[in-house]
């Protein structure tokens, strides 16, 4: 009953020398001056502490916090051919900059990443539930920019078999919970039967609770359509956009599936008041189950200063058990 969970990433450096390990770990492996046996070790540990930071902060549905992602979107490409790495590009409106993918050939999986990765943080986070993140084939052919296909439908079938490759092995590694991340399809609502179609083949025979993640946008072009989603829940920025609280407030997605309000602003260290999230969560609250509603940041807590995460975490499970006491 209003359970809690994060959206995937969480800042990989703080303040402190202790805290800034990694990104010297980075620089050093960068200047050939640290093996990646060394960077790996680096990650390893600060894996492990941001999951047990969240743990220790009470939420119910943790990552691994993307510790080992350079950014969504070039994490996957990193471990597949056909592509190149290429320079810095915005990531939605935000201060934040990609690595953008450049399809210079063919799209194959390489190899594991987030399956592995996932293995790691569920032996390391004490019995507590992990979920796996994956960035979704649509948003990933979005950001890429083709050289080779010269149809974006065809890049997009690759990436479809790419994404569910790993989505396979990480199933395989024991995930049940996966959240697949498409906050693209927000900005070219029109494309929605292809993410559809997409979507059908990546979870095809799935039987692991998944979510589909959209943020930074507005869901009223695909407000109708919603119902079709092939997935067994839904994570709904409503901080940015907060006419997506009305939507789902209209009953735009089923009561039987999961719900997932992200409520806290994850672009902003000011820490919101219990009372004002449970009244906004009240708006949708009322028409489905209790069981069936999360609560969550609005993206990942990756651009918050550490400390600030740390307490923004902490307020979500307060506003969740703010929530309970008073649920009317």
């Amino acid at each position: 009953m209003f359970k809690t969970t994060v959206v995937g990433s969480y800042p990989r450096v703080g303040d402190t020398p202790e805290l800034q390990r990694l990104r010297r770990a980075i620089g050093e492996f960068e200047q050939g001056r640290r093996s990646l046996e060394e960077l790996r070790q680096v990650e390893d540990d600060v894996t492990r502490e941001v999951i047990t930071e969240q743990a220790r902060a009470g939420v119910d549905l943790i990552t691994d916090g993307l510790i080992r992602w350079y950014d969504p979107v070039s994490h996957l490409c990193r471990h597949a051919t056909g592509f190149e790495i290429n320079g810095l590009l915005r990531f939605f409106d935000n201060n934040f900059f990609i690595r953008q993918p450049v399809v210079k050939e063919e799209v194959h999986w390489a190899g594991p990443s987030v399956s592995e990765e996932y293995r790691f943080a569920q032996a390391h986070a004490g019995g507590h539930p992990v979920k796996a993140v994956l960035m979704g084939p649509y948003t990933l052919a979005r950001f890429a920019k083709d050289t080779h296909y010269g149809d974006f439908r065809a890049l997009l079938r690759d990436l479809t078999v790419l994404v569910r490759t790993e989505l396979v092995r990480t199933l395989e590694a024991g995930a049940q919970d996966v959240q697949v991340d498409e906050p693209a399809l927000l900005e070219q609502p029109g494309d929605f039967p292809l993410l559809l179609a997409a979507l059908r083949e990546l979870l095809d025979g799935v039987k692991a609770r998944t979510c589909l993640a959209l943020y930074f946008g507005s869901l009223r072009g695909i407000a109708e359509a919603l119902r079709e989603l092939p997935v067994t829940g839904l994570l709904v920025d409503v901080v940015s956009r907060p006419e997506n609280l009305e939507i789902l407030a209209q009953g735009a997605w089923p009561a039987d599936r999961s719900l997932v309000l992200g409520l806290l602003d994850a672009r902003n260290t000011k820490l919101e008041p219990p009372e004002q999230v449970a009244e906004l969560a009240r708006r949708v609250a009322g028409r489905r189950p209790a069981e069936s509603l999360w609560l969550a940041p609005s993206f990942g807590l990756e651009l918050l200063p550490r400390e600030a995460a740390r307490r923004k975490l902490e307020r979500l499970v307060e506003c969740a058990a703010f929530l309970r006491r008073t649920q009317r």
